[in-house]
């Protein structure tokens, strides 16, 4: 698939003071992320779940939320097929089975045009009790369940390693690292993800304004994120 590049453009706005919910059509807080979704919206709906594990790490989750729900859901049913792969007991098995159900029977949860307050409350409370079972009956712990079903990279092994996709040598510039609404600072299990877990950063909270709207966060990234992730200074 061929992806055509994004220019680069001068932001004239002050740093970290963007906000995205001003635009109808957004995919990234990020301005020039989101440009750059919109700009390939075309190739980026034609995605598979293989070709997008390809695409520069910066860029995944801006492409996934750009992702139609019908991609979204193939998206989350593929993954449970790779980590189904990986090799369970049976009981595990049919554990991964309830989630996989789970999203091949909700199309609507992964529908961002559909009203989400319900849906989302239902998917958290099967999520709850999901993640619970799979820590008290089968030993799992939360870096395993995040790994599963909070971020969507490849799943390597049962101790939750995941594998990311290499920065490419044409790396979008973006304007600010610190523009991007990328984590939740209060997650239901674990660290806030996509911070500490992969890149030694924090997650902090932000101005609401500024997230409004934006997706990308825990369980199959459907929940807003309210956070920028940080490097920890002294690593």
């Amino acid at each position: 698939m061929k992806i055509k590049l994004l220019s680069i453009f001068i932001v004239l706005c002050g740093f970290g003071l963007f906000s995205c919910s001003g635009d109808d059509e957004y995919y990234s807080c990020d301005p020039e992320a989101n440009e750059w979704a919109k700009d390939n919206l075309d190739d980026i709906r034609k995605m598979t779940r293989s070709e997008w594990l390809n695409v520069d790490v910066d860029l995944q989750k801006v492409a996934y939320l750009a992702f139609t729900a019908k991609q979204k859901q193939v998206f989350w049913l593929e993954k449970t097929n790779e980590i189904m792969a990986l090799g369970w007991s049976d009981m595990e098995a049919e554990h991964l089975k309830k989630a996989y159900n789970f999203f091949n029977n909700n199309l609507d949860f992964f529908d961002d045009d559909i009203p989400s307050e319900q849906i989302l409350k239902e998917a958290d409370i099967f999520f709850y009790k999901w993640s619970e079972f799979a820590k008290d009956r089968l030993g799992w712990n939360d870096n395993l369940i995040s790994s599963m079903y909070m971020e969507g990279y490849k799943l390597l092994d049962k101790e939750g390693n995941m594998e990311i996709a290499q920065i490419s040598t044409k790396r979008l510039k973006f304007y600010s690292e610190s523009s991007k609404c990328d984590c939740l600072t209060n997650p239901t299990i674990g660290q806030p993800e996509s911070c500490n877990k992969n890149n030694n950063k924090q997650c902090m909270g932000v101005q609401v304004s500024i997230c409004k709207g934006k997706k990308g966060c825990s369980w199959a990234w459907q929940t807003d994120c309210d956070g920028r992730c940080y490097p920890l200074f002294g690593l």
